[in-house]
C-alpha cells in the first residue's frame, strides 16, 4: 500500500524497520479494496499482551470420531475413504 503525503515524515522516518500503523483518508480502488492513504499519519504498533484463554471443560479430551452414518445416500465406505484421502 502506497501512504502518499505522509505527515510528520522526521516522526515516521524513526519507525523504519518497525511495525507501526497508518491513518489517513483512504484511496479505494475498482474493486472496493484501499490502495493508498493520502495524508498518512504513522505510529509505532504497540502488541497488545494476550494470553491464550484456558478452558477447562475440554482439557483432557481426546479428538472424537465423526459419525459416519449422518449424511442420507452416503454409505460408511464412501465416509471412510474421503476422510482417509483428507488425512483423518
Amino acid at each position: 500500500m502506497e501512504l502518499d503525503e505522509v505527515a510528520d515524515r522526521d516522526v515516521a522516518a524513526r519507525f523504519a524497520g518497525q511495525q507501526v500503523t497508518a491513518t489517513g483518508q483512504a484511496a479505494i480502488g475498482s474493486r472496493g479494496q484501499v490502495t493508498s492513504l493520502v495524508g498518512a499519519r504513522i505510529e509505532h504498533f504497540v502488541v497488545p499482551a494476550w494470553k491464550a484463554p484456558q478452558v477447562p471443560e475440554l482439557s483432557g479430551l481426546q479428538q472424537s470420531q465423526p459419525d459416519l452414518a449422518c449424511v442420507d445416500g452416503i454409505d460408511e465406505d464412501e465416509v471412510a475413504a474421503f476422510l482417509e484421502l483428507i488425512g483423518r
